[in-house]
């Protein structure tokens, strides 16, 4: 599984601000606006220190990235996908 990695920061190019677009959303509908509403995660998104790491089936938003008190905020696998290793991946990914 190829995943890509969009560093927090303002002026993402619109191919990946539509990925951020896309985490934000769905992080809202399966966490519920009240947890992870739109805004908060794209205000995570403007912070340099802050990473979604992007799959076309999965996601992870980790805060204060690369650093001693790095922490997974928010991760997510497709419904249809889920059961078939992709969390351990992305996981495994991100320890890497």
């Amino acid at each position: 599984m190829l995943y890509r990695t969009i560093k927090g920061a303002n002026g993402h190019s619109p191919e990946v601000q539509e990925q951020v677009d896309r985490a934000a959303s769905i992080f809202s509908e399966e966490f519920g606006d009240d947890y992870a509403p739109p805004e908060l995660t794209r205000g995570h998104l403007t912070d340099p220190k802050n990473v979604l790491v992007a799959g076309d089936q999965a996601f992870a938003l980790l805060l204060r990235a690369g650093r001693e008190d790095q922490r997974l905020w928010l991760m997510w696998v497709h419904p249809g996908a889920r059961g078939q290793g992709l969390g351990a991946a992305l996981l495994q990914h991100i320890i890497d």
